[in-house]
């Protein structure tokens, strides 16, 4: 029997006659099955897909136990469609790792191919990724196999939308806290999150929780972020009040909306406040603090808006901070020097604080001052561990580079502006950039610029993150990393080229092309890094 792993919203139907009894539970015994999530500061606990719950259940020794309500109308016991045998399993692999994991309600889950739901201010609901009824629905192939192929069904629709998978969430919390709205951008696969000065909690996946395009537009320039409750480290406050193993509402709710956010690996993002306050989030929980960038390049971060809150004044343990002589750490504080560059503090509970170290020379007189702080757990063997981007999130296809040339080129040509759904990739990085610019990284050698949603500006190079080694040289359209120099003028024409020591000029229609050169292993000057830009 072949399980189909999409289901429809007609098999959902099928479903919602279901009692919560239909397997051998009594009607006070059974969690909740649902379909949206609620009002309320609840908690994810896991998410079940139908490929886990099919791979789990169908292989197991337990058979696949039919509906007792499925039978058919003459009283014979009719075999389940495909459909029904999904969500079934499903919904048994749910039902058992809620009552092992405590969890209170299971929240079934729909594709992003749902129709947009909105309130009434126009804002898209909280409720976006859960499924929701509706009497208009496409209906699976597979559902309508018994059904006469001349029949037209009247309740098939453009939208399609289908059941993926199942959320166990426990209990909401006596504290509720305001909504936030969701709305999905299926060409890009992102998520726009209207914020409000409160938080509910985000159910977050491996797509962008924030699409800051849109923070360009509808009077939404600039992003007033709660002032900062205090700047203290500690292991009782954590940094600035944010501690680890806090959820990510916590941490919206204390620091607000953040400037960037970066997919780092399967369970692990990074929220950037500023240049100057970096957070690793893993499974929606707080892993790590620091006041320094050890995943992109300096130049990439000159994009970034500043964030003015004073990320700069802090004290560890109310007492040492930025600038401070290392000379007084032993008598306020209780730690000792690690390495040359680096003192911790005693760890507590596997915690450990951090400040880094950097020697300052003034008239011949050397001394070691607070540099920064970093604030997490420790990752075994006394040391830590800052969370790496994984490579496979930094690769990505030749169709990447070859949408964009061919877009840039038939602009230059029409003259006509590109615009941010046109390009139907997925971002690992995005930003909100100065003059309301926003930034987005797509693999680890290609980001682009845009300023109301209109591209601006395409940067390609090596690689845009530290101890992420390029693949192989990047190639856009006729260039690519390592031509010479005769190369690249045969191909533009020397008139045409303004050239300045290792920077080239070229402009094309309404293109710029700034050429960036460095010299190789055996002194020849190499194009390394292309911009362009688009007025």
């Amino acid at each position: 029997m072949k399980t189909i792993l999409q289901l429809s919203i007609s098999a959902l139907c099928v479903a919602s006659i279901y009692s919560f009894n239909a397997f051998g539970e009594t009607q006070s015994e059974a969690i909740p099955i649902v379909n949206s999530y609620p009002e309320c500061n609840y908690e994810v606990l896991k998410e079940i897909t139908l490929q886990d719950a099919a791979s789990r259940l169908l292989h197991s020794d337990n058979d696949f136990r039919k509906d007792p309500n499925s039978s058919s109308v003459s009283g014979k016991q009719a075999e389940p469609d495909g459909n029904t045998v999904a969500l079934s399993l499903l919904k048994q692999a749910a039902l058992l790792d809620a009552k092992e994991l405590g969890a209170s309600q299971i929240v079934l889950i729909s594709s992003e191919r749902l129709s947009d739901n909105r309130d009434g201010n126009g804002e898209a609901s909280s409720k976006t990724r859960s499924f929701e009824k509706t009497s208009a629905a496409k209906v699976d192939s597979t559902a309508s196999d018994t059904t006469n192929s001349n029949t037209t069904n009247s309740n098939t629709t453009a939208f399609g939308t289908t059941i993926v998978s199942a959320a166990l969430i426990v209990s909401c919390n006596s504290k509720a806290l305001a909504k936030i709205g969701v709305k999905r951008n299926r060409l890009l696969g992102t998520t726009k999150v209207s914020m409000s000065y409160e938080y509910s909690t985000v159910v977050k996946g491996r797509d962008m929780t924030f699409d800051f395009a849109d923070y360009a537009l509808g009077g939404k320039k600039e992003v007033q972020n709660p002032k900062l409750k205090n700047q203290v480290i500690s292991f009782d406050n954590g940094v600035f009040g944010v501690k680890v193993e806090d959820d990510l509402s916590m941490l919206l709710e204390i620091l607000g909306t953040p400037t960037a956010e970066l997919i780092l690996n399967d369970t692990d993002t990074l929220y950037v406040y500023g240049r100057n306050l970096w957070i690793v989030v893993r499974n929606n929980k707080v892993k790590s603090i620091q006041s320094y960038n050890t995943w992109l390049s300096a130049g990439l971060i000159n994009y970034f808006e500043f964030d003015d809150r004073p990320f700069l004044a802090w004290q560890v343990n109310g007492s040492i901070g930025r600038g401070d002589d290392v000379k007084s750490f032993d008598a306020k504080l209780d730690g000792n020097l690690k390495e040359e560059y680096t003192y911790r503090l005693a760890a507590k509970n596997g915690l450990f604080i951090d400040i880094g170290l950097t020697l300052e020379i003034a008239n011949e007189d050397k001394r070691y001052v607070a540099k920064g702080f970093a604030y997490g757990y420790l990752d075994g063997n006394d040391s830590k561990s800052d969370s790496e981007i994984a490579p496979e999130i930094t690769n990505s296809k030749p169709s990447i580079f070859e949408k964009i040339h061919s877009d840039l080129t038939e602009a230059s040509q029409t003259l006509e502006p590109i615009t941010i759904d046109q390009f139907p990739f997925t971002p690992i990085l995005a930003a909100r950039g100065y003059q309301d610019k926003t930034l987005h990284i797509y693999d680890r050698s290609l980001a682009m610029v845009y300023s109301n949603k209109t591209l601006r500006k395409l940067i390609v190079r090596d690689s845009f993150f530290k101890n992420v080694p390029p693949k192989g040289k990047w190639t856009f359209g006729p260039l690519q990393a390592g031509m010479n120099e005769e190369d690249v003028t045969a191909l533009f024409g020397e008139e045409n080229i303004f050239a300045l020591g290792d920077y080239w000029e070229i402009y094309v229609d309404n293109l710029k092309y700034e050429l960036y050169f460095v010299e190789n292993e055996k002194g020849v000057m190499v194009l390394d890094e292309l911009e362009v830009e688009m007025f």
